[in-house]
């Protein structure tokens, strides 16, 4: 799977929220920037599976190879949003990174898909086998 990760400005800080996955181990550590732009490709889907957690308004990417999930997605009337894992960063300046704590729990669907609408990647292009998701 390839990501690409684009911003307008000059410098691009990346800020992240780490929140618990499903009250394991493995921890997620998410980024959006709602002006920027994402390109996923993934040009094998049977190496990509997707898993939806509870209220099934998001979609977990997870590699199969690997086990790591690049990205988290939500269709919200009718338009794409995403976050990127900053797991899945390769080659990221440490000094670029500001942490942020998030709290997710007792958020409705409602509340919870506005934030989503508010925060995430508003602009992504999510092919699979060349075709536009």
């Amino acid at each position: 799977m390839k990501v690409s990760y684009f911003d307008d400005t000059d410098t691009l800080y990346i800020e992240f929220r780490d929140r618990d996955i499903a009250e394991s181990k493995d921890l997620g550590v998410w980024t959006s920037t709602p002006t920027g732009s994402l390109k996923v490709t993934v040009r094998k889907s049977s190496l990509v599976s997707k898993y939806a957690f509870g209220t099934k308004t998001a979609e977990f990417h997870i590699c199969s190879r690997c086990g790591i999930v690049p990205i988290v997605t939500s269709r919200i009337e009718s338009r794409l949003y995403a976050v990127v894992s900053v797991n899945a960063f390769e080659g990221v300046e440490p000094l670029l990174l500001r942490r942020v704590s998030a709290t997710f729990e007792g958020e409705d669907e409602e509340t919870r898909l506005a934030r989503r609408k508010r925060n995430w990647i508003a602009n992504v292009e999510y092919r699979e086998n060349g075709a536009c998701q």
